[in-house]
């Protein structure tokens, strides 16, 4: 099941969102007020737990390329932050589900905050794991290509963090689900406008 979806619909709730955001977080902080707390307390500890190196990989097939191009499901997989942080709600210039922020921050649900990097020529994404993030020290790097006439999306978390093993085991099935979730909402966008083959018609 792609519950993720329900995530990527959020959006459309945009409104109710930036109500709670400016009433929240008016400090410039974000996250759930008590995970950040938590976050906050492990950090200022520095505990330690399974902190070692982890590594998952996963590839996706997106659909074909005579449908839509590596560009355009790059374009629409940047557009929001919701789509490739997961449970991010803050994007760029600190607005509600705005696009991602070459170089900005965001907070990735109950995880913690998120710097994300991207590179539009190589249609790659990084999202790492700074600060008070529970896998501080975690990268996930996120790339469209295009391969025998078919778009795939490939995503590659690694790094040396706390709760390696969990990070490794959970990671790669929110990132399956993530990945999943937005190409199924990409093609169901896409079916809604006229086909190619409909410009060639004389």
């Amino acid at each position: 099941m792609r519950w993720y979806r329900l995530f990527l619909k959020l959006p459309n709730f945009a409104t109710r969102f930036r109500q709670l955001n400016s009433l929240i977080y008016t400090s410039g902080n974000r996250g759930f007020p008590p995970m950040r707390g938590l976050r906050s307390a492990w950090h200022y500890l520095d505990w330690e737990y399974d902190k070692e190196y982890h590594e998952y990989k996963i590839i996706e097939e997106a659909g074909s390329a005579y449908d839509f191009t590596a560009q355009e499901l790059y374009d629409y997989l940047k557009s929001g932050i919701n789509k490739t942080v997961p449970f991010s709600v803050i994007g760029k210039d600190n607005i509600v589900f705005a696009e991602r922020e070459n170089g900005g921050w965001t907070t990735a649900g109950m995880g913690g905050p998120v710097q994300t990097t991207h590179n539009d020529e190589t249609l790659e994404m990084i999202n790492f794991a700074g600060g008070t993030h529970f896998f501080a020290g975690g990268y996930v790097k996120i790339k469209v290509f295009e391969k025998n006439d078919k778009i795939y999306i490939k995503v590659k978390g690694y790094g040396t963090n706390n709760f390696a093993g969990f990070n490794k085991w959970f990671g790669k099935r929110l990132f399956q689900n993530v990945i999943n979730s937005n190409i199924a909402e990409y093609k169901k966008l896409i079916a809604k406008r006229p086909k190619q083959q409909e410009y060639l018609k004389e």
